[in-house]
């Protein structure tokens, strides 16, 4: 049956779903175009429902996430073209949608091993930042982000859009500022901030072991009391008149410097082909930092390594 109408149950329950109040409410969220369904349903996550313009509904694509879902409590549901546009403006030219279930992991449960890194965002404000952080996450090899404080929501549409279905790959936690510190303190992990006022360069700092990146208020930056929780605070350098970069940006500099080294850790071999010392590269470690958190270890000493080695 294709739904024609705009008071449908079902037209309804996709437009609610495009607000905040009914996302929290139901846990439900809405992921646009065929590529990111697909990657959901390989990742078996919860789809509630698979919505498709009448026109999609024949194609291929449609037919083969379909009876990927078969056995699954997701029902298929067939918008008219011109419906489907009206309650799904975003997916309009993709003509497949999803309703998914949220995943969210519990702030004690996270586990941030030597391997992996994750973020952590205060404050967040627009959703396209967050979705597009996460995206770059996933490409950087990350595992994950918690949100702390009164953040937008990464499973806004907007955010989901620009994610590219990052939502599905990143785990995503919460915590209010109070419970992050504290969890935080119970945290045997690196935990690095970046801010203009950073007292080191970001490639100065050996990113081994479990690592922490945290990162501040689009508007208010890094407070002290963030500061206080870093082990070390790093800046970007800017060789121009602004004297700060968007979050995204930002963060993806340090994510991509995080995996640099440690594809070099696990690769001594330098693009020449020269042998290259993991211990050069990480001339800090982890076990070695253990003693000393709190005493800001901005990694000033290997400064001058670093620089020689990349020239």
């Amino acid at each position: 049956m294709v739904v024609h109408s705009r008071g449908n149950a079902v037209a309804k329950w996709l437009v609610g779903l495009q607000g905040r109040k009914q996302r929290d409410r139901s846990g439900l969220y809405v992921l646009e175009g065929a590529q990111p369904v697909a990657l959901a349903a390989r990742a078996r996550a919860d789809i509630r429902a698979l919505v498709v313009s009448e026109s999609m509904a024949g194609r291929w694509e449609v037919q083969a996430l379909a009876d990927t879902l078969a056995g699954t409590r997701c029902d298929l549901v067939v918008l008219s073209d011109a419906l489907f546009a009206g309650v799904l403006p975003r997916a309009r030219g993709a003509g497949v949608a999803a309703v998914v279930h949220q995943q969210w992991v519990a702030l004690d449960d996270v586990v941030i091993t030597p391997s992996s890194a994750w973020l952590a965002l205060k404050c967040t404000e627009h959703p396209g930042t967050i979705g597009t952080v996460l995206r770059t996450a996933d490409a950087a090899g990350c595992a994950g982000a918690i949100l702390v404080g009164h953040s937008a929501d990464p499973y806004d549409p907007v955010a989901v859009r620009a994610s590219l279905g990052a939502v599905l790959t990143q785990q995503l936690a919460r915590a209010t500022p109070e419970g992050f510190a504290k969890w935080r303190r119970r945290l045997d992990c690196f935990v690095v901030g970046a801010s203009p006022t950073g007292s080191g360069e970001f490639r100065s700092v050996a990113y081994d072991g479990p690592l922490l990146l945290l990162f501040g208020g689009e508007r208010s930056g890094i407070s002290p009391e963030l500061s206080a929780l870093c082990d070390t605070v790093v800046r970007i350098p800017m060789l121009g008149q602004i004297d700060s970069l968007h979050l995204s940006v930002a963060s993806a500099l340090l994510m991509y410097e995080v995996a640099y080294q440690r594809e070099r850790q696990s690769d001594p071999r330098g693009a020449d082909g020269s042998l290259c010392s993991p211990a050069l590269l990480a001339a800090q470690t982890h076990e070695e930092r253990r003693g000393a958190r709190g005493n800001q270890l901005a990694g000033e000493t290997v400064v001058g390594k670093l620089a020689a080695r990349r020239k």
